[in-house]
């Protein structure tokens, strides 16, 4: 497959697919899911039927935070094209959030709802070979402080190569 940019929101779309898949990172976002919809339009967020979200393919939340609650965004970049074959792609996981919820227990796991969360997300992600021509890798994890000051996570970085569209040679 060669790469071309609208490959970007395809990533962001592969990754949001196998986050709502966990039942581990449903449990932590959605503790009490409504029975009147469907676990991924309460998670990715419908307009037809006013439901908010959760998780986003970009690095805001819409909208009022007037309920405490915590959530994932996504975002991906290209940093550099090496050569004329392949694209490394960085992919930006921001996990966060309100204060009010960082107590979390769940039996097997350490730490905040926040590094709960972001090791549930690395789990999957770390590794996989479900994007690009080589595994995912973690580059590295920051403090990521939203504009919003009752806000605080985690931003990953991970990394994935892609092949390039091939270039027509001029001459």
């Amino acid at each position: 497959m060669s790469f071309n940019l609208e490959y970007l929101g395809t990533y962001k779309d592969k990754i949001i697919s196998k986050l709502i898949s966990s039942q581990n990172i449903v449990d932590i976002i959605l503790p009490n899911p409504s029975d009147q919809y469907e676990i991924e339009d309460q998670l990715r967020g419908d307009e037809t039927q006013k439901l908010r979200g959760y998780i986003f393919p970009y690095e805001f939340v819409p909208g009022n935070n007037e309920k405490a609650s915590t959530f994932i965004c996504i975002e991906d970049v290209i940093p550099s094209v090496p050569t004329d074959t392949s694209v490394n792609v960085f992919i930006y996981v921001f996990v966060f959030t309100h204060k009010d919820l960082m107590q979390y227990k769940r039996s097997g796991a350490v730490g905040t709802r926040v590094d709960i969360l972001a090791s549930d997300i690395d789990k999957l992600l770390n590794g996989s070979l479900d994007l690009g021509i080589k595994r995912i890798n973690l580059e590295k994890v920051e403090i990521y402080k939203n504009s919003n000051p009752d806000y605080y996570g985690r931003a990953l970085l991970y990394s994935v190569s892609e092949f390039n569209r091939d270039r027509e040679l001029n001459g």
